[in-house]
C-alpha cells in the first residue's frame, strides 16, 4: 500500500482527494487541515507521498517543505503542490 498524507485547508478537497484515491487499489490516504499538524505526522509517521496545498493559513505547502528539513528530516520527502484558483471574490 502506498501511504499518501493530504494536507489541505479546504475540507471539502481533503473528503474529495481522500474519496478518489482510496477508490483505486493501493492507496491509504490521511488528510489534516494544517501545515502544522502535518509537519508533526510527517515527522512522527511514514508516508510514502505529501500532497499539500501550496497556500495554507499559517504554513504554507513550501514552508512545510523548509520546516520538515529543518527539524532535521533525512529521508527523501515527495511533495506535491495544488493552487487553488478561483477561491475567493475578485
Amino acid at each position: 500500500m502506498i501511504s499518501v498524507l493530504y494536507v489541505d485547508d479546504d475540507e471539502s478537497f481533503c473528503g474529495f482527494f481522500k474519496l478518489y484515491l482510496e477508490r483505486m487499489d493501493g492507496f491509504t490516504v490521511t488528510t489534516v487541515r494544517s501545515g502544522f499538524k502535518a509537519l508533526d505526522m510527517i515527522l512522527s509517521g511514514s508516508f510514502d507521498i505529501v500532497v499539500s496545498d501550496y497556500h495554507m493559513p499559517g504554513m504554507s505547502g513550501m514552508d512545510l517543505l523548509r520546516a520538515y528539513r529543518k527539524k532535521g528530516g533525512e529521508r527523501s520527502l515527495y511533495s506535491l503542490y495544488r493552487q487553488g484558483e478561483g477561491r475567493g471574490r475578485h
